[in-house]
């Protein structure tokens, strides 16, 4: 008898779990997701003629924003139905309670929620690049502007895959970065309307976001520019005793730069250096190839070189109209879209329902705009601090122009200003 009570709470726990496992592949049976919609997709654009660009607004939630509701709200009549009959069950796992800031439950898994809020930030990536280029065209943005909008899986998965105190450098691409690296919205918009609140006091712009407190050490315009100054920031680790890595971000026209084949060969050994090609689209990919990396430098420090392939929705700047690619080709590229692929695998696997991205899309947009009215209400930066993060200390002393005695100088009635 006692061996009998002993199994029974088994058998029950085992046909319990066994009942839910039905009811989840029935669910992932008839629920039309990423995998099941795509063909259907492809086909409807592929027949997309190069001036159609208001039918693909009619399938998207936003004309700007590339997630297409289609690919998770098609479901079976039984779909709901089910899913109201299982919600109540408490799942294995004690994940019953919820209460978390993405509406998930408080006890998640970590790797779990990790996801959720990368998704979460790739949709604030997303959001915030949309806002910029609104504001951009409404002549609030001056200089140059790039977009990273269809590139977000590629940053997120790299400061998923490392630690807090890690490098991060880049080039001019660098919004998504700052972001990424807990740079706030407000710091980062307020920076690109030139405003002194900005993460570079408003004095860097587009190009130019620097967060030391995140390690996040630019935003350079030059192409190829910054790559011997991560080589340098990574030889500051080893020389340190450090088992921290600098992530070197750049683009495929940096590696044609002399400056790039200059630090390559701060390395002894050459160009003998460790590469592999990743799927940038790929959330997971992305993060799971670094942090199997960034593993292998932290036990033994060495140099390695990831090629990640994505696809910018926008052209290279807002200057370029990227008349050079099709829109049959754009919308191809568009079906991969990672915040779209990372959402349709959660939702797959029962970690993300639609109203929980509903409300991570919706705190984003919220985000973003609260960003933008903190920049317009931002002040702009003193002229009298326009040399404070130009020259060193001292320098004024050295020859650069004094500009309040220029002020002084200047004739009453000329209506000369100061530099």
């Amino acid at each position: 008898m006692c061996r009998t009570s002993l199994a029974e709470p088994g058998i029950a726990e085992d046909a319990f779990a066994g009942f839910h496992r039905w009811i989840n592949n029935f669910l992932r049976d008839h629920e039309r997701v990423l995998l099941v919609e795509r063909p259907r997709l492809r086909e409807k654009f592929g027949r997309t003629d190069s001036g159609a660009y208001g039918g693909i607004a009619s399938v998207q939630r936003d004309a700007q924003l590339d997630v297409f509701p289609q690919f998770t709200h098609q479901r079976s009549s039984l779909h709901s139905a089910v899913c109201s009959f299982d919600e109540p069950w408490p799942k294995r796992g004690g994940l019953a309670r919820r209460g978390s800031a993405h509406g998930l439950t408080a006890m998640q898994p970590l790797e779990q929620r990790d996801e959720v809020e990368m998704l979460s930030l790739m949709l604030l990536i997303r959001r915030f690049e949309e806002r910029a280029s609104q504001q951009y065209q409404a002549q609030k943005i001056g200089g140059f502007c790039h977009l990273y909008i269809g590139q977000e899986a590629v940053v997120t998965g790299a400061v998923a895959a490392v630690r807090d105190d890690d490098y991060i450098i880049t080039a001019y691409r660098d919004h998504a970065h700052a972001l990424a690296r807990g740079t706030s919205a407000n710091a980062c918009m307020a920076e690109l309307f030139g405003k002194e609140t900005g993460c570079s006091r408003g004095l860097g712009g587009s190009m130019h976001f620097f967060d030391r407190q995140h390690h996040m050490y630019g935003g350079h315009a030059i192409v190829g520019a910054h790559v011997p100054l991560a080589v340098g920031m990574a030889f500051a680790i080893k020389y340190r005793g450090e088992d921290r890595v600098t992530l070197c971000f750049f683009g495929d026209g940096a590696i044609n730069q002399g400056s790039f084949h200059e630090a390559l060969n701060l390395r002894a050994e050459g160009y003998d250096i460790p590469g592999e090609i990743v799927d940038g689209m790929n959330f997971r990919e992305v993060r799971d190839k670094i942090a199997e990396i960034v593993d292998s430098i932290r036990k033994e420090p060495h140099p390695a070189f990831l090629e990640v392939r994505t696809y910018r929705y926008r052209g290279h700047s807002m200057s370029d109209p990227a008349s050079y690619r099709t829109k049959q080709e754009l919308e191809k590229y568009r079906l991969d879209d990672p915040i779209t692929r990372l959402r349709a695998q959660l939702t797959r696997e029962g970690k993300l329902t639609n109203e929980q991205f509903d409300l991570l899309d919706k705190r984003a947009k919220e985000t973003v705009l609260a960003a933008v009215k903190f920049a317009e209400k931002s002040p702009e930066p003193p002229l009298d601090k326009l040399y404070d993060y130009t020259y060193a200390n001292g320098a004024a002393e050295a020859g650069v122009p004094d500009t309040s005695k220029r002020e002084e100088s200047a004739p009453k009635d000329s209506g000369a200003t100061a530099g």
